[in-house]
């Protein structure tokens, strides 16, 4: 929605190799450019005088449309920043001219559905992403409302008002901000959506900085505290215990319901319906690494579909890999109960083991980090 700044007077900032690209796919519009401003050149660019920033009267009053890399318009964007000037107010960077502008407002899913999305050449060939921080790191807790005014596709998650993080992220907030020809894709929200697979997945997670400078982080695992509680001493004291626990019957199934419940409910928001794959391939795919990360199996699925959303066609993902969470292995009762028989790929790939290792490494690496005990 920012191809208008092309039909009106503008300021070109950059006159390298981008301006020169940019030039040659507008080539109509080379009259309505009022000045060139770069910070190194000097002359005409195209017959076209060239300008130092500080030799430009009332820049507020003009618009700027900045033609170079992205890594160099980042540098750019400070300086204008600093000179008073407001991103999609006052300049913008050519590849929100020339392609359609898609927004992303999520956690952490949604740092990896992007990396999904630009796995398509058709995608990247249609769409530019504007980098937005996570939800839970977003300083200014708000998207621009001049960039709200201008962007093409909106992707959020079902954040509620009166959320812990802003209510301008919010779901109802965003609906009634973005431009009326904005679509917006809502995407699940699956944090704390798989307790019912990982009721050993407490509440106090655990950071611990190394000696190396690493800040391991792990999610308290209950039913391994009651391990070290139960006097467990060597490896096969804390295998034997896991393999034998046993969740009540009758928690599992309230929490699998409480589960449904839930996701019912919250997928009445969702443009990406979920529940009906996660029933269909809970037995021979993993659904979650823990308790608040889908798989990458799921992520692939999510990409997918807003692929079609977006009209671009479905890829080839099989190279499509992440470590989204902090992979759990399941607990065997919980494997017999619900007749699951995948290999635990996310949890494999995580502690670089096959299936047989894969419990001996996990309950090390969780000793070690939580507790520093060495078995």
């Amino acid at each position: 929605m920012f191809k208008e700044w092309l039909e009106n007077r503008f300021i070109l900032y950059g006159c390298g190799l981008e301006a020169e690209k940019f030039m040659c796919r507008n080539k109509g519009m080379i009259s309505n450019i009022e000045i060139c401003i770069d910070g190194f050149r000097t002359g005409k660019f195209h017959g076209i005088e060239i300008k130092k920033i500080e030799q430009v009267e009332n820049l507020a009053s003009k618009k700027i449309i900045v033609a170079t890399l992205p890594e160099t318009y980042e540098k750019i964007k400070n300086i204008l920043d600093l000179s008073g000037l407001i991103e999609f107010k006052h300049y913008v960077h050519i590849s929100y001219i020339e392609k359609k502008v898609l927004v992303v407002n999520a956690n952490c899913h949604g740092l990896w559905l992007k990396k999904y999305l630009c796995m398509s050449k058709e995608f990247r060939k249609k769409y530019v992403i504007y980098h937005m921080p996570e939800i839970q790191d977003n300083k200014d807790k708000e998207i621009s409302r001049f960039l709200l005014d201008k962007i093409d596709v909106l992707i959020t998650q079902d954040i509620r008002l009166q959320n812990k993080f802003s209510d301008k992220l919010s779901l109802d907030y965003l609906k009634s901000a973005v431009n009326e020809s904005c679509s917006i894709i809502v995407i699940p929200n699956l944090v704390g959506m798989g307790k019912w697979l990982y009721p050993q997945h407490g509440d106090n997670d655990k950071i611990v900085n190394l000696a190396n400078g690493n800040w391991p982080l792990i999610h308290e695992d209950t039913i391994l505290e009651k391990a070290i509680l139960n006097g467990c001493q060597n490896l096969s004291d804390y295998i034997e215990f896991i393999n034998d626990y046993e969740c009540d019957k009758d928690i599992i199934k309230e929490s699998y319901d409480k589960f449904i419940k839930k996701i019912e409910a919250r997928e009445l928001k969702w443009d990406i319906k979920i529940k009906d794959y996660i029933i269909n391939h809970m037995n021979a795919m993993e659904i979650f690494c823990d308790r608040d990360h889908p798989s990458v199996e799921i992520m692939k699925y999510i990409g997918r579909e807003v692929l079609k959303k977006l009209n671009c066609s479905v890829i080839n993902d099989s190279e499509y890999d992440f470590i989204l969470g902090l992979p759990m292995p399941l607990l065997t009762c919980i494997r017999k109960y619900y007749n699951i028989s995948c290999i635990e790929a996310d949890c494999l790939d995580y502690y670089k083991c096959n299936q047989e290792e894969l419990l001996e490494t996990y309950i090390r690496n969780y000793l070690f980090i939580a507790h520093e005990i060495i078995i």
